[in-house]
Order: C-alpha cells, then structure tokens, then sequence
C-alpha cells in the first residue's frame, strides 16, 4: 500500500494497528541493478531518469507521490521505455497534478532549458485552440485562446536516437537534478 493511497482512512487505521510498516522509497540504485548495464538502455540513463523525475515530483507534490522503481525494471530497450512512459507515467502524472500539464511538463522537462534553450524533443506538446477561428470573429464570448496539452507525436513515433532525445530532454533541463 502507498501512502498516497489513504483515502480509505478506517481501512488504513485497522491495518496500521495490526502490521509493522516498513519505508520503501523509489530507489534509482534498483534499477542500476537490474536494468540495462548499470541503470544505462540505449544510451539513456533510465536511473538518472527516475531521480530526475523523482526530486520534480516531490518538489511539486511530495514524496509520496515520487514513481517507484519497478515501473522501470522490465524496460530493455527504448520502445519499453517509450511505453512506460506513454502507458503507465504519463497517465499517472496527469491524475497526480488534477490535468495541471504545466506541472506535468515541469516533471517531464518539456521546458526551458539551463542554457536558456527550449527542450528540441518535448514529450508533451501545447497546441493553441483559439476560438476566431473555431467559431469565427466576435461570435461568443469566450476567452481568446485555451491549451491543449498532448503526447508528441514525434515521441510516439521515434525510433533510435530520435527517441533518445527524448528522454535526454527530460534530464537535460537541469543537467543532473542533485
């Protein structure tokens, strides 16, 4: 049971009468162990990824919520990342942040980068709707323009080192987010 899954407070109280609990943090060491050579799939340091990831998502939500190791530990190429990713995190990261893809895209780097630059390889992209041209000039009320926030199509797509750039993008914002 996570401790983001407390919602079912008696449950939780009756259970935690009767058990011993023991902390079990997302640890990238886990994957260093068990996944690629030493954390590394393709060129990509999935463990890295993980911490990356981890140290946003605690920063903007909480350590409950940080992504456990073994959603990483069956990847042996690209493309299982890539799934993970578009199967599992990013479905997940939506419903942490309540639809707050600004947040998402901070935990998945689709900013701006160190250096200033924007990430080339976004994972998530925002696509304006405006409403001139939806429903034509003047015609409602409306607000000018709304986000639409959605998984690249270039990601879902990529192969080889295209897709790598991908997940580069993730870590490369801050460089190495110690």
């Amino acid at each position: 049971m996570n401790t983001a899954d407390r919602s079912i407070a008696l449950l939780d109280t009756a259970l935690r009468r009767r058990f011993d609990f023991e902390e079990l943090m997302p640890d990238s060491d886990v994957v260093r162990e068990n996944v690629g050579d030493n954390g590394v799939v393709d060129e990509v340091d999935v463990a890295e990824l993980v911490d990356t990831m981890n140290q946003r998502i605690e920063f903007l939500y909480s350590r409950d919520h940080m992504l456990g190791h073994s959603y990483f530990l069956g990847v042996e190429n690209l493309k299982d990342l890539r799934e993970v990713f578009t199967d599992q995190l990013i479905p997940m990261l939506q419903e942490y942040f309540f639809e707050d893809w600004e947040k998402v895209c901070l935990v998945l780097g689709c900013g701006i980068a160190a250096n200033g630059l924007r990430n080339p390889k976004p994972m998530i992209e925002r696509q304006v709707l405006a409403a001139d041209s939806l429903f034509g000039a003047g015609v409602l009320d409306l607000e000018d323009r709304r986000s639409r926030y959605v998984v690249s199509r270039d990601f879902q797509h990529a192969s080889g080192d295209d897709l790598k750039a991908f997940f580069d993008g993730v870590i490369g914002i801050a460089g190495n987010a110690t």
